[in-house]
């Protein structure tokens, strides 16, 4: 009984600082997420047909499940609750398998990710006037990402009646400053297009790299809970 005990404790240790990287990693994800809704939100509201691109929705969710993920973890070991461990460890695998087929359908979906924005930009070009909200999420973009229009600035007044020849919104000028964009000042050469898909790749790595880890973690804290629940249940505790 007293070894039981004893590896119980070491055990407990081991858990400990696997669930107190989950609750850093929580913590951070949901501070990463209020740093980029901003931009994001941007992103959401120009790209329709992509909401699982917003990172920041998504940093949120995921931070909010890994932490309280944890606490179920860490109380479970405190307790030595074989119900809470359990709970954990399914809580675990399924984030496991959701992680997954997120991984899974984003990688058959990759090639898809220029069409949709492609698409959804040059119907948003038309939307530009339509709302306060498309006219700031164009406008948080062409200013953040230094890009004027889909392609190329001539869209604003292409393939819109919104703008003259020549005339883009204020947000694509290198100094903005009011009615810019009709009085010819300086603008922005490059297409919103290439900018917005390098910053979704950039996203993709960074979300891939993040997964990758911690599923590694996952899968060695799951292996430790089963050893907890294991060594619990020799000893009777529920």
């Amino acid at each position: 009984m007293a070894k039981i005990a004893g590896d119980i404790r070491v055990l407990k240790y081991l858990f400990f600082l696997f669930t107190f990287f989950f609750v850093i990693t929580g913590v951070i994800l949901v501070s990463l997420a209020i740093s980029l809704h901003s931009r994001d939100e941007a992103f959401a509201q120009l790209l329709p047909h992509l909401p699982f691109l917003n990172l920041a929705n998504l940093l949120t969710v995921v931070g909010m499940i890994v932490f309280l993920v944890s606490f179920a973890g860490c109380f479970g070991t405190m307790r030595e609750n074989k119900r809470w461990l359990a709970a954990f460890i399914l809580a675990l695998c399924v984030i496991f398998i959701l992680e997954i087929i997120i991984g899974v359908v984003g990688f058959v979906n990759r090639d898809k990710v220029s069409t949709y924005v492609n698409d959804d930009l040059k119907q948003g070009l038309r939307n530009y006037n339509s709302s306060t909200s498309y006219t700031a999420a164009w406008d948080t973009i062409q200013s953040s990402l230094t890009c004027c229009g889909v392609d190329h600035p001539d869209d604003w007044y292409l393939n819109t009646t919104i703008f003259k020849d020549n005339q883009v919104p204020d947000s694509c000028c290198v100094d903005i400053q009011p009615r810019c964009g009709v009085k010819g000042a300086a603008i922005h050469e490059l297409g919103c297009k290439v900018s917005m898909i390098m910053v979704l790749q950039s996203n993709f790595s960074g979300v891939a790299t993040g997964g990758i880890v911690l599923a590694i973690f996952e899968l060695c804290g799951i292996f430790v809970a089963l050893m907890i629940l294991r060594s619990v249940g020799k000893e009777g505790k529920v």
